[in-house]
């Protein structure tokens, strides 16, 4: 009878302490109180500040800063509160590509703040980047000769700001979600073409008196809260001089498309804008996770022409906004209890049109699960040798 009871007792005490070596490995886990989108990438780097074309050869990883073989600053990641990328009286040929810049907001950081400012530049080119936030994400000031190229610019006060610039040139871009577009201040012989100018919550475009000589054409321009565009400047061109004018979302075929702004500019050759065609999403599939397992996501892959704004639902309460930049879109699912839940993701595009995909998400506690490969060898360990203590316990006492 001794020997029964103190081989139950054995047993259970085995019972405790695999359960407790379990729990040890959830007594130091601090988890936030509900998903956050993960942005997605591979690098964070330090901002640049460069004042002469010394500093930037420095900054460059090629080239030798001509027309045909430009210095480059490449494959960059910069989040900031203050700018991104300044630069200052250059004259070399550059070009910054292939990067993400991102200007934090900051209620300790006063004053205009760019996520890229060029400042008495010449020669310099901005080419697929995504550049977002900002007073203005990309502030030309007292430059020459300079592009900006297959990029997406948005969620600033003011996406692009040509001032006292000449012979610049914004080509194959989007800006969208900002205040004002593109603003063009008192420049000469700029170009925007071939450009998307939509959903801004002001104007699409704006060009300022004494601006001279500047061409748009080529572009869509729509869904802007105010005014798709407005032209105060002198001998402003809508179009190419042959055949070519804009799209405009406000367009009315039955009469000539007129600016508004003092100098009654006139796109000869404008077309209308239309969007019907929903953004298209994938059927993300559903997923059973262990609670307290870091690193599961969701990602949705939704693509469009006109791509502009996310929402996501947890059991229809929103808990995720933000400004679709056209990329995949990756929600964090750290931190939430066991139990089902329904995900939904919502995308809309500049003209109002939407998809939607839902998930159900699972989470379970599984035997042993969440508590380390090294805690659960422990526990094989401690469990082979109490086996063992209890065999030999219980032959002595037969």
């Amino acid at each position: 009878m001794k020997g029964k009871l103190l081989a139950f007792l054995l047993i259970l005490s085995l019972f405790v302490t695999v359960v407790g070596i379990g729990n040890l490995a959830h007594l130091y886990v601090d988890k936030p109180n509900e998903p956050t989108r993960i942005l997605n990438t591979s690098q964070t780097d330090s901002r640049i500040v460069i004042y002469n074309n010394v500093e930037l050869a420095e900054q460059s990883s090629a080239g030798v800063g001509t027309r045909s073989d430009p210095y480059i600053i490449e494959g960059k990641t910069i989040n900031s509160s203050i700018n991104c990328i300044s630069i200052y009286d250059t004259t070399a040929f550059f070009v910054i590509r292939d990067s993400e810049f991102i200007l934090e907001e900051s209620e300790s950081e006063y004053g205009e703040r760019s996520a890229i400012s060029f400042l008495h530049v010449e020669h310099g080119t901005i080419e697929n980047c995504y550049i977002r936030g900002g007073n203005v994400a990309i502030d030309f000031q007292g430059v020459t000769d300079c592009s900006i190229i297959n990029s997406r610019v948005y969620d600033a006060y003011n996406g692009i700001l040509l001032d006292s610039s000449n012979n610049c040139t914004v080509v194959n871009c989007s800006i969208f979600g900002n205040n004002i577009g593109v603003m063009i201040i008192t420049s000469y012989f700029c170009n925007i073409i071939t450009s998307s100018i939509y959903s801004n919550s002001q104007q699409g475009v704006y060009v300022s008196a004494f601006s001279e000589n500047n061409t748009i054409a080529g572009n869509t321009i729509g869904w802007n809260s105010f005014l798709n565009a407005q032209d105060n400047g002198v001998n402003t061109t809508f179009t190419d001089g042959i055949r070519s004018g804009n799209e405009w979302s406000n367009y009315n075929p039955s009469e000539n498309y007129t600016l508004p702004g003092t100098a009654s500019s006139i796109d000869a050759f404008a077309t209308q804008l239309t969007d019907s065609v929903s953004p298209t999403i994938n059927e993300a599939a559903d997923l059973m996770i262990e609670v307290d397992i870091d690193g599961n996501t969701i990602t949705w892959f939704p693509s469009d022409r006109f791509h502009f704004i996310y929402q996501i639902f947890e059991n229809s309460v929103a808990v995720d906004i933000g400004i679709w930049d056209g990329r995949s879109i990756t929600f964090s699912l750290d931190g939430i209890n066991a139990g089902t839940y329904i995900f939904s993701i919502t995308v809309v595009d500049g003209a109002g049109n939407l998809a939607r995909d839902e998930v159900i998400v699972s989470v379970m506690s599984f035997i042993l699960g969440g508590i380390g490969t090294e805690l659960v060898m422990l526990a094989s360990g401690v469990t082979v040798v109490i086996f063992l203590l209890l065999i030999v316990i219980i032959k002595k006492l037969s």
